[in-house]
């Protein structure tokens, strides 16, 4: 481990966190690193370090918590409203497509470009697919889709907690409503199977590319045992706390801000892009609410364009329905994953290889 980097990261986070909870602001622990590394960054010279394995950690107990919702009728409940996750899920990547297709007239970038920045997918899954495209500029593509992350989890958590949704009152977990803990609450049958499944789970889904699997494992398992009958494990609030910390410092370190792409036109354009993308998950929120009363923080929550894991500890945060804000958020990200993401790459292919095969033709006739 490089300590003295490590040591300067470690600092600046805890030091952020306490801040941001001394004035009052929501998720301190996450937003407090998360700013205060990403700020320190672009201006400092030396190294920031923090381990993946930390943020690895800070998901597994954000998995057991947000798994620990998983209940039969939650369960049920996520099978009726199937219909309406790929409604959403296919709006909103439609939206995408057609602010990228205004987007590209303001600007010199190419579509592909543009598309990719924007598409409210995974931030690796997206550069990954520019690098595999001709046109395609990968670092435009890795500065929009970290603003979009950045803009995301400041504006919607903002949202939640200080904007009254149809009147109802907004619940924040704060540590004085809880019993001050140390250690978590679980029962032992559930704790062996979560020491001896874990790892198994765990090492499967890196196997078959499974995305965000130190979240999603311990929320499938902790899932299953609820449903079958274990009693649900309380995690106290300071680990949480924890958790926020862990995975908030390991996004301010990893924000990348190219300052060749740092400037006014380009942060406009993110801004823009961004806005409008909220703006419509908004408006799907309350057609949501006005079309089948399902509650507004919790539909915002899940169509919101933000991952899985920052909407996942506002939901904790605000005592939202974790089951379905974390369900609709899964389904988006196979969507994208299995189907949007290789239809992209077959088209960005096809739209290569036409005109390639129209100047082969033009030679043939020479």
């Amino acid at each position: 481990m490089r300590l003295k980097p490590f040591l300067i990261t470690l600092l600046i986070a805890v030091t952020a966190g306490f801040i941001f909870n001394q004035v009052g602001m929501f998720l301190p622990w996450m937003l407090g690193p998360l700013f205060s590394l990403a700020f320190i960054k672009f201006f400092y010279k030396g190294s920031l370090y923090w381990p993946i394995s930390f943020r690895n950690f800070g998901l597994l107990i954000l998995g057991v918590q947000l798994g620990s919702s998983f209940t039969k009728e939650a369960a049920l409940l996520m099978v009726t409203q199937l219909p309406i996750m790929l409604v959403t899920t296919v709006l909103i990547i439609g939206f995408s497509v057609a602010t990228a297709f205004v987007l590209k007239r303001w600007t010199d970038l190419t579509y592909s470009t543009v598309l990719l920045g924007s598409f409210p997918g995974g931030l690796s899954q997206m550069v990954l697919l520019g690098e595999e495209t001709k046109d395609a500029d990968e670092a435009v593509i890795a500065f929009m889709q970290t603003f979009r992350v950045m803009m995301v989890i400041t504006i919607v958590p903002w949202l939640i907690f200080h904007v009254v949704a149809k009147g109802q009152e907004v619940p924040v977990l704060a540590s004085a409503d809880v019993t001050f803990r140390y250690l978590p609450e679980i029962d032992p049958m559930a704790l062996f199977w979560l020491i001896a499944g874990l790892p198994v789970l765990i090492w499967a889904a890196k196997k078959i590319s499974f995305p965000i699997p130190y979240l999603l494992m311990p929320l499938l398992l902790v899932g299953i045992l609820n449903i079958v009958g274990f009693p649900s494990p309380s995690m106290p609030t300071l680990w949480i706390d924890g958790a926020q910390l862990l995975f908030g410092t390991y996004l301010g370190v990893k924000m990348k801000f190219d300052k060749e792409h740092f400037s006014f036109k380009m942060l406009s354009i993110c801004f823009i892009l961004n806005l409008l993308l909220i703006g419509f998950c908004i408006l799907l929120a309350e057609g949501l609410f006005a079309l089948f009363q399902l509650p507004f923080n919790e539909m915002f929550l899940s169509t919101a364009p933000g991952g899985i894991a920052e909407m996942a500890v506002t939901a904790i945060a605000v005592e939202a329905d974790i089951s379905t804000v974390t369900s609709f958020h899964l389904f988006r990200i196979f969507m994208i994953l299995l189907i949007a993401t290789p239809l992209m790459k077959f088209l960005f292919a096809e739209r290569d290889i036409v005109p390639q095969e129209q100047e082969s033709r033009k030679r043939m006739h020479v």
